[in-house]
């Protein structure tokens, strides 16, 4: 298949923020991908380029595929990489490459008149799962993505769908809704703050109350069968030089440690966590992992979907389930072989939007194609209904 036209969209985020829209014209018909941008983000991401910076790099990459024709979405995104030849994607920027990648892969799926799970899954994915995947829903914010007194930056609703995903995201939708109504009965709030993802974001007495607060909730609207709790705590947002500073005080990782070990002793139904320790301290993951190895250790500021990152910190013993964020690592093809990498070391993948999201759906067609663990997608608001819809399409 050849490209004939490349075009790129200042377009803005769910945070106001600028990002970009890749616009891809082939004899088929014109195709988009809208990319996000991401609040906190791991130090080993590859690079960003501005909507200005990748108009231009656009331009250079048209000229040098003149003509060219790509057969396969790794075929495309290999070239890519040869040419912007750097570790880090600093040439032509992750998020171009990605949305190049990923419009691509549209126009692949529509000239083969298929989804384009199904173009993912046969050039990339073998002897997948079709079972719907856990929806990791993000209802109240803290940290970075937030306003308030919260060190963890996410506390999230595991929601398995049982009969159908259609009713567990109704389900969700409404434990949103009166969650919100509980919150501002139980806080005597007129008006709640919201975070980056659309969760809530008033201020606690300590980062375990939101916790027991989503639990009593979860209880009282008889969804304890249905839903887990987790945590992102970004652990990297709350460290400086080796130390923690947590709810005002300056703590060791043994101390937080002790912290993670005390909340999930309190509440049975809290099952994940992510980033509990800064992406540079091993130590501390490797040390959670050998007291808890049964819940579920997630990386992904410590891992960024690098195969090589995954795959040292799966030996190590360091986790036992990864984010995949496509634009931490910048092409679809990476990303694939980021998820078969994280499978074929039996962690658990959960594929995640960003702080700063688009409406673009493309994560959950990523989800479906390779048969992941979980999806991550934030509150049932704003720029992430779509994911939702496009979640219950792809798994009717």
């Amino acid at each position: 298949m050849k490209i004939e036209a490349i075009r790129v969209k200042e377009i803005t985020d769910s945070r106001g923020e600028p990002t970009i829209e890749v616009e891809l014209k082939t004899s088929d018909g014109s195709f988009v991908a809208k990319i996000p941008s991401g609040k906190s983000r791991g130090a080993n991401e590859v690079c960003v380029l501005s909507p200005a910076e990748a108009s231009k790099k656009a331009g250079e990459i048209k000229k040098e595929i003149q003509d060219k024709d790509f057969e396969t979405i790794e075929n495309l995104d290999r070239f890519l990489i040869d040419l912007d030849g750097t570790s880090n994607k600093k040439q032509f920027g992750g998020n171009l490459i990605l949305g190049i990648s990923i419009a691509f892969s549209r126009a692949l799926a529509a000239a083969a008149k298929k989804e384009p799970w199904q173009i993912l899954r046969q050039e990339f994915f073998k002897n997948v799962s079709d079972e719907p995947p856990v929806i990791f829903s993000n209802l109240i914010n803290g940290g970075a993505h937030a306003k308030n007194n919260l060190n963890f930056q996410e506390y999230l609703v595991l929601a398995r769908p049982i009969n159908s995903v259609e009713e567990t995201i109704s389900e969700l939708k409404d434990f949103y809704k009166n969650l919100g109504v509980a919150l501002k009965k139980e806080y005597k709030l007129e008006n709640i703050p919201l975070g980056d993802e659309g969760g809530y974001a008033p201020k606690f007495k300590s980062n375990l109350e939101p916790l027991l607060f989503l639990n009593k909730q979860i209880e009282s609207a008889g969804l304890k069968n249905k839903f887990l709790l987790g945590i992102d705590a970004a652990a990297s947002e709350f460290n400086k030089e080796g130390d923690y500073y947590f709810e005002e005080k300056k703590i060791s990782r043994e101390e937080l440690r002790e912290v993670y070990i005390g909340y999930f002793a309190k509440l049975s139904a809290l099952y994940s966590i992510e980033d509990p320790f800064a992406e540079i301290d091993e130590t501390g993951f490797k040390s959670l992992m050998k007291v808890m190895p049964e819940k579920l250790i997630i990386g992904d500021d410590l891992t960024t979907t690098n195969t090589e990152i995954i795959a040292n910190c799966a030996s190590n013993g360091l986790i036992n389930g990864v984010i995949i964020k496509p634009n931490q690592i910048g092409s679809l093809t990476e990303t694939c072989a980021a998820i078969n990498m994280a499978h074929n070391r039996n962690l658990k993948c959960v594929v995640s939007h960003r702080s700063g999201e688009t409406d673009d759906s493309f994560i959950i067609q990523i989800a479906k194609a390779a048969g992941v663990y979980g999806v991550k997608i934030g509150a049932p608001v704003s720029h992430r209904l779509p994911k939702f819809e496009e979640l219950i399409r792809l798994y009717v």
